[in-house]
């Protein structure tokens, strides 16, 4: 039986708000033996070679799809598309054009999902929901003007040019949901003090010179 979640987050942002939200709770992940002995139960007509066989061709080709540039949609499933951000292992040592230095620098970072509608429909209907309990996120130990000045100091360190989501949850100690959202309303409005550049997994967040526009 599935169970949720109640995630309470106190006054994460200082503004005196208390915010929540549901989720479902994870009990344990199912691997692929596991869900091809559930595939091939008596009755179901499946092999558990014929399963294997299926499931590998199936990762195979879709990796080679994803390769191509094309994105895949499976019905029932859903649809999978390659993402692209950069490879920080390289650098551009070269002297080539700009198009020459970008292709050294990207690589395929992540493949993204997207879950079919009627797959969303089908577990809603077969799912019977049960309370699982409550959760609390306590909320940084830093005033909000702490929490600026921690990141203004950090980027003005030779070793930190940037900061990423992750450094400035860690320097923090907020959640990455509320981090995110701090991050966004220090890059926006008359009194912005960081820009941010890049999108997806490669969004990063520099220190805003005067004159800078708003990101």
């Amino acid at each position: 039986m599935a169970k949720y979640i109640k995630q309470e987050m106190g006054d994460i942002l200082g503004d005196g708000q208390r915010r929540g939200f549901y989720r479902m709770k994870v009990e344990r992940n199912i691997g692929t033996q596991e869900l091809i002995r559930h595939m091939t139960h008596p009755g179901s007509g499946l092999s558990r070679a014929m399963a294997i066989h299926v499931i590998e061709a199936l990762g195979e080709q879709l990796m080679r799809e994803l390769a191509e540039g094309y994105s895949v949609s499976i019905d029932g499933i859903g649809t999978f598309t390659a993402t692209v951000g950069l490879d920080k292992k390289r650098r551009e040592t070269d002297g080539g054009g700009e198009a020459k230095r970008d292709a050294r620098c990207l690589t395929v970072n992540g493949v993204r999902y997207k879950a079919d509608r009627q797959l969303v429909k089908d577990v809603a209907m077969r799912c019977d929901l049960r309370k699982g309990g409550e959760s609390h996120l306590h909320r940084s130990p830093y005033a909000r003007e702490q929490r600026v000045q921690m990141a203004l100091d950090y980027l003005a360190s030779p070793a930190h040019p940037m900061m990423r989501l992750a450094d400035y949850a860690a320097l923090t100690r907020l959640s990455r949901s509320a981090a995110s959202r701090e991050l966004k309303s220090l890059c926006t409005g008359s009194e912005a003090v960081l820009k941010a550049t890049g999108r997806g997994p490669a969004l990063v967040y520099v220190r805003r010179t005067p004159g800078t526009e708003g990101a």
